[in-house]
């Protein structure tokens, strides 16, 4: 339920993609080439599912395609729907599309729709696949396309997001924001509790930087602290250490995550026998990368 009142809040500051800052804009480059590649070519009143669609970026992308598609996007995250279908008609009127919130992809009740095409990016592994795979299948058409492109264990996503997890685990246990307390709370008591509250504050960034010091700076550990020390009202400094403390909670919650449904080679070919076992026929199955690493692993079936 944390992560889920997470994803909540990141799709309705906006946010394109489960990148955040990294990608500004819809997907481009590696990413673009292989929905274009497999996708390319759909004509016009296709009828397309996006499941754990967020605020909408493969539909974006499919419609720089082909705009005259007819799309249903779906997410379990509160989104902001009526905004994000004014959004995308206003770019691309000749479409029909419809976000929906609080869909479960492993059981989507989309009233007995069917599609031509069901997609998902980054977003159906974190589900149960043998829940996931089966109910796609079911949603399509006669010889209808699932295409997908998954996380994986050695994408330069995970590796990096693998860094960041460490990192705020090992802020979370370091104690940081009880040391800040106390060294708040010393300034009223003698000098000798102010210097050793001090030294532990010292020692714990210290060894926090030694730790890594490029996420300590990337998440302005220092910036927090200084804030911290030079608040004179109480109860703001508590709400600011407590806002710190959930941010940290709820973003190594979701590093957790991230991290766990990442695909292993084991399971990557797991996810082909489930396919096969539904009655689905791989057409493709290959890294998805560029000059900066591998991105995810793409699979495209047909009923």
């Amino acid at each position: 339920m944390q992560t889920q009142k997470y994803w909540d809040n990141y799709w309705q500051q906006g946010h394109i993609t489960s990148f955040g800052n990294e990608i500004m804009g819809t997907y481009s480059g590696a990413i673009k080439h292989f929905w274009q590649r497999y996708l390319g070519d759909t004509q016009p009143n296709t009828r397309l599912l996006d499941m754990c669609s967020g605020n909408g970026a493969l539909p974006m992308l499919f419609l720089q395609f082909q705009p005259k598609l007819s799309i249903v996007a779906t997410d379990l995250a509160q989104l902001d729907e009526a905004k994000l279908e004014q959004q995308v008609k206003r770019q691309f009127p000749a479409c029909e599309i419809e976000f929906k919130s609080r869909v479960d992809c492993t059981a989507p009740n989309l009233n007995g729709d069917k599609f031509d095409i069901v997609t998902s990016q980054f977003g159906i592994e974190y589900a149960p696949l043998e829940q996931v795979i089966p109910a796609a299948y079911d949603l399509l058409n006669k010889h209808g396309k699932f295409a997908i492109i998954t996380h994986v264990y050695d994408s330069r996503f995970i590796k990096q997001n693998t860094v960041s997890w460490a990192f705020v685990g090992e802020v979370r246990k370091s104690g940081l924001t009880d040391i800040l307390r106390a060294q708040i709370a010393s300034e009223d008591n003698n000098s000798s509790e102010k210097v050793r509250v001090s030294h532990q504050l010292q020692k714990v960034t210290a060894n926090l930087k030694a730790f890594d010091n490029v996420e300590y700076g990337l998440l302005n550990i220092d910036g927090f602290i200084q804030m911290s020390l030079g608040m004179q009202d109480s109860n703001k400094l508590e709400q600011l250490i407590a806002l710190f403390d959930n941010e940290m909670l709820n973003y190594h919650s979701r590093l957790s995550e991230l991290v766990k449904a990442s695909r292993t080679e084991e399971q990557l070919s797991e996810i082909v026998t489930m396919a096969s076992n539904c009655g689905f026929t791989l057409q493709q199955s290959h890294r998805v990368q560029d000059q900066t690493g591998i991105l995810g692993h793409g699979f495209v079936f047909t009923k």
